[in-house]
């Protein structure tokens, strides 16, 4: 075992800073840790040790202009970020509802139908506004999230007002199913100046959508799919992948962009992990 470099990082049952170190051993590069209450720890970090010193030895950092938090307990108890961030954001996520029309039981957001607290246009101008302040040279990308943020019917004013404000880039995190159930809206969403939707897309088999969201939607997904091609709108599809319920979909969702890759541009793969609730 060969110990690479060291650095600090959390206990993963009381969460408790404790030392740790990146060491290359059996082929692979680890991360190393030990808590005095909960032992050892070992976590494989790259499977070359290539990849690893390219990520040591090409990183740039950018830090934040604006400090949100005061580094008063150390990282991670701080993050915000603090004054002792060393990188500042790429692509920043404002969540504009917790309402959503699933019901899906493996829901990160614990959004619901059910009506919730929402920030009104005010309050998402004064985020826009704050994010300019801390912008760089370029300014953010923009991710519009949820809950299901299609549930608004200020969304096509809220996409303009980030337009009209400098943001280069707006995409939108959708289920899709508003955008397969109404011919045109995807149209709208293209004019108000998103510039790719990043849908939720789990498996080419309804048996998966009903364990996974409660219904079939798998008819609905092309459907919205088809639509953002018509409006000339990308579209990158996002599985959430479970062990033993849809990893064996992924061959088939990587044929299905194939087909259609003259809207569809890309796959992100999301394993699912438990978070307690």
């Amino acid at each position: 075992m060969i110990v690479l470099s060291e650095t600090f990082s959390v206990c993963p049952v009381c969460l408790g800073i404790v030392q740790a170190a990146y060491v290359k051993k059996d082929g692979g590069v680890y991360l190393e840790k030990e808590c005095g209450e909960h032992g050892k720890f070992s976590c494989l970090i790259s499977q070359g040790e290539c990849d690893f010193e390219n990520w040591e030895t090409d990183t740039v950092n950018v830090k934040p202009k604006e400090v949100l938090t005061k580094a008063t307990k150390g990282c991670p108890h701080d993050c915000g970020p603090c004054e002792n961030h060393l990188q500042t954001a790429c692509c920043v996520l404002i969540d504009l509802t917790e309402r959503c029309n699933q019901n899906c039981p493996i829901c990160f957001a614990s959004a619901s139908a059910e009506k919730k607290r929402e920030p009104g246009l005010s309050e998402i101008e004064k985020k826009f506004d704050g994010l300019l302040r801390m912008s760089e040279v370029r300014k953010f990308n923009i991710q519009l999230s949820g809950g299901e943020p299609t549930v608004r019917d200020d969304l096509s004013d809220i996409v303009a007002m980030a337009k009209a404000k400098g943001f280069e880039y707006v995409q939108l995190n959708t289920n899709g199913k508003k955008i397969g159930m109404e011919e045109n809206y995807a149209l709208a969403l293209k004019q108000a100046g998103v510039d790719a939707v990043f849908m939720q897309f789990d498996a080419m088999t309804d048996d998966v959508y009903k364990v996974m969201r409660n219904e079939e939607l798998l008819d609905l997904k092309k459907k919205a799919v088809e639509h953002c091609r018509r409006a000339r709108l990308p579209v990158a599809l996002v599985p959430t992948l479970v062990r033993g319920l849809n990893d064996q979909e992924i061959g088939s969702i990587i044929r299905y962009m194939l087909e259609n890759v003259d809207v569809v541009k890309g796959i992100h793969f999301q394993p699912m992990s438990f978070f307690g609730r």
